[in-house]
């Protein structure tokens, strides 16, 4: 099978090129036509009845390649006229174009043009393009004189067609695509003026469809038993095509199947063959029951395919594009629900267990969306697979936040990383594609080329607007290919500090830590080691694994628990962070005691991860200046709701002391006249040097109130 084949609808028209092994039905045809012909040259009517898609034009060529040469081929396609008498002439000129030049020939043309010319209204006869209507207008009247007749031409025709040798097979295909008053006419073509001996019909239609278009008629009145009656009566012999059988359906799938992995050069795993042929028998085979169904499903595959290969699920898409193209409300109704479906939800994933409600939304929905309800149960199976939401509801059980990550490693539509790619069918600006994540960590940062400098760009660019969705991307590449972890953890690094910039020198963000903590822990060890000496040797890189290192080492603490992978990294870090961040810091602050943003940020980290080393070197610093100067200096700021705004926050008790350690921190009875805080929850101001200092000093008093049950 080509391309060009999947994507047209073209008859098949060699026995070679029969994938459906309906060599033997076509053998029974053509030797039902030479028994018609051997009992008589009385016109029969023979009609090929299958349903649309079922190959039944595809027969038609077949059987006329099989007969034998002595019959004449016509092939009539009566759609293709504006009205009822340029369809009889249509007709009847096919009829012409197949006679033969000689003697026996040229009389029946003669005699054939006689019946039209008697049959057709004359006002159409002279507006029909090409005829000279005075001479048309003379040679009517000259039958008329001569007490020329309709009857009298037509038996005259039916002598000489008698006299032919050879018998004409009149073909016409898809008679259930013309309208009523269409369909009459062929009918009635074909009952009054073309029964003539030694002419015979192959008709083929959907039987379904033509009584459809029959009880629309003046003829039957929305009477299907009227209808039926009459078209009995039009056919003498009726040649049912055998449906396909499952395993003929089966194999012509899996073969368009297999040529479109071929023609886009598709990479799909044993496991992934095996899902969409379980996928195929428990649900799309119900809606692919014809060649043309089966083709015209894998077309849409094909034709969309190319912009995404690589980039999504190829088995995902072959669902949604069979939804796309079955059962486009059901689609459309997927991509409203790309929150609740994806996980994307908070609400939805966290909190909604009533798996019984949400099947019932479902069906409800499906059955809104026109799907019969003996069709329900599949359809919500198919959705299962794609979605964990959907599948949850109908086996009526949770599924672990880690099946969404199982999602996300296969670039399925149930994650709402990859979601929007399947109906965009591209990778959307707000995105990266996964190629270009892997090119971008594989550039030499020194020495790339212009497709990697262009990759590394984007991937930075997304890593600040979006660290979520680009660190999954980043995380994600890593997994695939370990010797990215290297160049991944100096992009984290970077980004890190980018963010920070531009929040005006606040903490790292969250999402960029457990990203670097994730990545880290996938550097192979014999590289780890050499890799943290680099990244500490610049304060940005000490700046953030310092801040990482201090994270964790707080989160340990209050879980109780450490996780293995993360333990083995911290492990190699924390001989190299303890005498590079206070190298740093000491070399950082300047003589008088001013503290930079950054360094800041340094001695925090080393708060967590050296408690005596950093006390003493606090209270060198007050020993400098002040307390509360060198603590202003040190007051932790966050940004507010408008992401804009850098509010400066109070500090407990626990903190002070683990900065200063209990005996240093001297008579906090004299901070009394400080402003008191009403609420820690909401205890900011808008950060200013005055605002630090009156925050420490309101600290500062707030310690000496509370209880020192915690001073660690």
């Amino acid at each position: 099978m080509s391309q060009e084949n999947l994507f047209s609808d073209d008859p098949v028209e060699h026995v070679e090129e029969d994938q459906l092994d309906r060599v033997s039905y076509v053998e029974h045809v053509a030797a039902v036509m030479s028994r018609v012909r051997q009992q008589g040259t009385a016109s029969t009517v023979v009609a090929i009845i299958g349903s649309w898609g079922s190959g039944k034009s595809s027969i038609l060529s077949l059987v006329q390649a099989k007969l034998p040469d002595s019959w004449l081929m016509a092939r009539f396609d009566p759609w293709g006229y504006t009205d009822v008498t340029a369809m009889m002439f249509g007709f009847f000129g096919e009829l012409s174009s197949v006679l033969p030049d000689d003697s026996k020939g040229k009389e029946v043309r003669e005699k054939v043009g006689k019946v039209v010319q008697l049959a057709s209204p004359l006002g159409k006869l002279t507006g029909l393009a090409g005829f000279d209507s005075s001479s048309m207008i003379d040679k009517l009247g000259q039958l008329i004189a001569g007490g020329s007749s309709i009857s009298a031409a037509l038996k005259s025709a039916e002598e000489s067609l008698k006299k032919l040798d050879s018998p004409v097979l009149m073909v016409i295909d898809d008679l259930d695509c013309l309208e009523p008053e269409e369909l009459l006419m062929v009918f009635r073509l074909i009952r009054s003026l073309g029964r003539m001996p030694n002419l015979y019909y192959l008709l083929s239609y959907d039987e379904r469809t033509l009584l459809d278009v029959l009880m629309r008629t003046e003829l039957a009145f929305n009477d299907q038993r009227r209808a039926q009656e009459y078209l009995e009566k039009m056919v003498q012999v009726r040649l049912d095509l055998p449906p396909l059988r499952e395993k003929q359906a089966s194999v012509l799938f899996e073969q368009m199947l297999d040529k479109v992995i071929e023609q886009t050069t598709t990479r799909i795993e044993d496991g992934d063959r095996l899902r969409i042929l379980k996928v195929y028998e428990t649900t799309l085979r119900h809606r692919l029951q014809t060649p043309r169904a089966i083709r015209r499903f894998l077309a849409q595959v094909d034709a969309f395919w190319s912009t995404v290969n690589g980039e999504i699920d190829f088995c995902d898409f072959l669902i949604l594009t069979w939804l796309r193209t079955f059962e486009p409300s059901t689609y459309r109704a997927v991509q409203e629900h790309r929150a609740a479906l994806t996980g994307g939800d908070v609400y939805e994933r966290l909190f909604q267990r009533d798996h019984k409600g949400t099947k019932q939304y479902w069906i409800e929905l499906l059955d809104s969306a026109g799907i019969p309800a003996k069709d329900r149960e599949k359809v919500l199976e198919l959705l299962a697979d794609l979605f964990i939401p959907i599948r949850s509801a109908m086996r009526n059980s949770d599924y672990n936040p880690a099946f969404y990550d199982e999602i996300a490693a296969r670039q399925g539509v149930g994650h709402e990383d990859y979601f929007d790619r399947y109906f965009a069918f591209t990778v959307t600006s707000d995105d990266i594609p996964d190629a270009m994540v892997q090119i971008a960590l594989s550039a030499d940062p020194v020495d790339a080329d212009e497709t990697a400098t262009i990759a590394l760009s984007r991937l930075r660019q997304r890593m600040l607007d979006d660290s979520f969705r680009a660190g999954r991307k980043v995380t994600a590449a890593v997994e695939d290919n370990p010797a990215l972890a290297r160049p991944a953890v100096r992009l984290i690094c970077w980004a890190a500090r980018e963010l920070q910039l531009s929040e005006a020198g606040v903490a790292d963000p969250w999402p960029i830590s457990a990203l670097a903590s994730a990545t880290l822990a996938r550097v192979p060890n014999r590289q780890l080691g050499p890799l943290l000496e680099e990244l500490t040797e610049d304060i940005n890189g000490l700046d953030f694994l310092g801040s990482l290192a201090a994270r964790l080492t707080g989160m340990r603490k209050r879980a109780g628990r450490d996780d293995a992978a993360e333990l083995e990294w911290s492990a190699a870090l924390d001989p190299i962070l303890r005498p590079r961040l206070e190298s740093r810091v000491r070399d950082e602050v300047e003589p008088s005691g001013r503290i930079g943003d950054q360094v800041a940020n340094l001695i925090w980290s080393w708060r967590f991860i050296d408690v005596s080393s950093c006390q003493s070197f606090c209270r060198e610093l007050v020993d400098r200046t002040d307390l509360v100067t060198v603590l202003s200096q040190l007051m932790p700021r966050n940004h507010g709701q408008d992401g804009e705004t850098l509010w400066v926050s109070p500090l407990r008790r626990a903190s002070l002391v683990a900065l200063f350690g209990l005996d240093y921190l001297g008579d906090l009875e004299s901070y009394g006249d400080a402003p008191d805080i009403p609420d820690w929850d909401d205890a900011r101001l808008p950060d200013s040097p005055e605002n630090r200092t009156n925050r420490a000093r309101a600290s500062l008093k707030a310690a000496h109130q509370e209880s020192p049950d915690d001073e660690a």
